[in-house]
């Protein structure tokens, strides 16, 4: 509602308010996306020692994926992009298991993801093969 009795400048003020306001909340909202967004490092790169299918080298890339809000946890990349980049994703969150330990032992028709401890994880070829 418009008091016309206040005049032009009351609305002038409002405004200028109402746009203070939405400038704030921008900035809010960008810092906190800023603080949750996830960095990633590239830790190792392991090419593999089998063939698949004619198709070009395939690698597995671990890669560490830092959260400032707790949801720290480690990735590893099955595919043709040495970047990590693009691929068959496994997300690894063994507790009291060092993730950074893990290697690979390529097989013929899959992946097996091996940790320090032993723990083993197999993924079938077929599922970083291919690609789009």
């Amino acid at each position: 509602m418009v008091d016309f009795a206040a005049g032009p400048r009351t609305e002038a003020a409002a405004r200028r308010v109402r746009l203070v306001v939405a400038l704030v909340a921008v900035v809010l909202v960008a810092g906190l996306a800023l603080l949750t967004w996830p960095r990633t490092t590239t830790v190792r790169t392991m090419t593999a020692t089998v063939a698949y299918g004619g198709e070009g080298a395939h690698v597995a890339v671990l890669k560490h994926v830092h959260a400032p809000v707790g949801t720290d946890h480690w990735v590893v990349v099955l595919g043709r992009d040495p970047g990590g980049d693009y691929g068959h994703q496994v997300r690894l969150d063994a507790t009291g298991v060092d993730a950074g330990s893990v290697g690979v032992q390529w097989e013929k028709d899959a992946a097996v993801l091996v940790y320090g401890s032993g723990h083993r994880v197999s993924v079938p070829s077929r599922f970083f093969t291919g690609g789009r």
